[in-house]
C-alpha cells in the first residue's frame, strides 16, 4: 500500500506504521554532505524542493562556487523565480558579484527571465553596476535580444545609452544580437543612434555587417549617418557588401550611400564586395556609381 506524504509535513503513519517525510530525510542526507554544496547543485540543477531542504538544513543562502557564483545567481540564469524568491526571503544579497563581476540580475538579463528580474529588482539590485568588460545588465540583456528584460529595465531607470569604456553601445548590442524590438526600445528611450565606439564603429556597420535588413531601416528610419566609417575606413555599404548582403546593400543604395566611397586602402565597396566572391553586389554598387 502507497502513502502520500507531503514534503514538509510531519511524520505519518501508514497501515500502522510511522512513515518520516522525504523531506526530514532529505534535510538529515544534506547535513551530513554539506548543505551549502547541495543548495548549490539544487540551484544548478532547478529543484526547488532540494533548496528549500538544503536552507532549512542551515545552508548559507550566499554560498558561492569557486567562481564566485551564487545559488541566487544560479536560479537566475536558469529562470528560476521560485527557486530566486526562496533565497532571497532566506537572506540572499541579491547585489554580490562573481570574481568577473557578474551579478544576479546580469543572470537574469542573460536568460530573459523578467520574472526573477523584477524580484531582483524590487529587492534593492541596481542597475548601473558593471561586470569586468563594462557590461551592466541592460547591455547584457540587448546583447541577447532580451526584449521583455530590456522594457523592464528601461522602465525601472536603465539608461537607454549605456556604453562600455571602449565606446560600445547597447545600441551596437542590439544590432549585433539582431533583435529589432530591442533596438526600437533603446532609440524610443534616447539611445544615440550615431555613437560610435573608440575604432568609429556603428550601430548601423554593425547591423550592415550582420545582414540584417530591418534593423539598417530602423537606425536609418532615425537618422543614422549612412557614410560615416570606422578606423579602417569602412562605411556600412562596405561591411554589407563585403558579406554579401543584397538586401541591404541595396537599401543603403536607395537611401544614397557613397557607393564611389574608398576605404583607408583606396578600395571602394563594389571592389571589397568582388574580392570576397559577391559578383551581384558589386555589380549593383557600381552601377549605383555610375549614375551618380
Amino acid at each position: 500500500m502507497l502513502c502520500a506524504v507531503a514534503l514538509a509535513g510531519p511524520a505519518a503513519s501508514c497501515g500502522g506504521k510511522t512513515v518520516v517525510p522525504e523531506y526530514t530525510v532529505e534535510v538529515r542526507d544534506l547535513a551530513s554532505k554539506g548543505a551549502d554544496a547541495s543548495l548549490l547543485e539544487a540551484a544548478r540543477s532547478g529543484r526547488p524542493e532540494t533548496v528549500s531542504a538544503a536552507l532549512a538544513a542551515g545552508a548559507d543562502p550566499d554560498a558561492r562556487r569557486a567562481d564566485g557564483a551564487t545559488a541566487l545567481m544560479l536560479a537566475a540564469g536558469l529562470g528560476e523565480t521560485g527557486i530566486a524568491e526562496a533565497l532571497v526571503t532566506a537572506g540572499a544579497d541579491v547585489g554580490l558579484r562573481t570574481g568577473d563581476g557578474m551579478t544576479a540580475l546580469m543572470f537574469a538579463a542573460m536568460s530573459g527571465d523578467a520574472k526573477t528580474a523584477r524580484l531582483l529588482l524590487d529587492r534593492g539590485a541596481r542597475l548601473d553596476v558593471a561586470e569586468a568588460a563594462g557590461e551592466n545588465a541592460l547591455f547584457v540583456a540587448a546583447s541577447e535580444g532580451r526584449r521583455e528584460v530590456v522594457a523592464l529595465l528601461l522602465e525601472r531607470g536603465a539608461q537607454a545609452g549605456s556604453a562600455r569604456s571602449d565606446g560600445r553601445t547597447a545600441l551596437m548590442a542590439a544590432a549585433s544580437s539582431g533583435d529589432a524590438g530591442v533596438a526600437r526600445l533603446l532609440l524610443e528611450r534616447g539611445a544615440d543612434v550615431n555613437a560610435a565606439k573608440k575604432q568609429g564603429l556603428t550601430a548601423l556597420m554593425t547591423a550592415a555587417g550582420g545582414g540584417s535588413e530591418e534593423i539598417v531601416r530602423i537606425l536609418c528610419e532615425a537618422g543614422a549617418r549612412l557614410d560615416d566609417v570606422n578606423f579602417a575606413g569602412w562605411s556600412a555599404l562596405m561591411f554589407a557588401a563585403g558579406k554579401g548582403h543584397a538586401g541591404v546593400v541595396a537599401y543603403l543604395l536607395s537611401r544614397g550611400a557613397d557607393a564611389s566611397r574608398v576605404d583607408a586602402m583606396g578600395a571602394s565597396a563594389a571592389q571589397i564586395a568582388r574580392a570576397a566572391g559577391h559578383e551581384a553586389e558589386a555589380g549593383a554598387i557600381e552601377a549605383a556609381a555610375g549614375s551618380r
